[in-house]
């Protein structure tokens, strides 16, 4: 049986993201501080999260989609979709007081619209719009 090792690029890329991800903590914590019972502090931080955590995933969230749409741009993008509706589904779940709310607009817009831009983009790729 081989021994669990991790792989020394990923530590390094690890080590390398430490103050991004130590400021999007401290951004979100701030906002949690400022209130997050305010409907603006909860889209904010819904925003926030999406918008960080997609694009610092993209690589992990888009391996298939690069593999089924090689010639695609932007597939950021879509990662940024995906976790912005992983993030509102999560917030739905633990918060049932939320639902219908002002901060499912917000996930339901960053979804649809970072969606409907990767196809827009990508409207001349025929594995896209197919």
């Amino acid at each position: 049986m081989k021994s669990f090792r991790l792989d020394t690029t990923s530590i390094n890329v690890f080590f390398e993201s430490w103050p991004a991800f130590l400021s999007a903590l401290a951004i979100s914590g701030a906002l949690m501080y400022a209130g997050w019972f305010n409907a603006t502090c909860q889209g904010l931080l819904i925003a926030f999260s999406a918008l960080y955590f997609g694009y610092a995933l993209r690589g992990r969230l888009t391996e298939n989609l690069r593999a089924k749409y090689p010639n695609a741009t932007y597939l950021w993008l879509v990662s940024i979709g995906l976790t912005s509706a992983a993030i509102g589904v999560v917030t739905r779940l633990l918060m049932p007081s939320l639902q219908g709310s002002y901060t499912d607009y917000i996930w339901i817009a960053i979804s649809f619209s970072t969606i409907l831009a990767f196809v827009v983009m990508n409207r001349r790729d025929r594995d896209v719009v197919k």
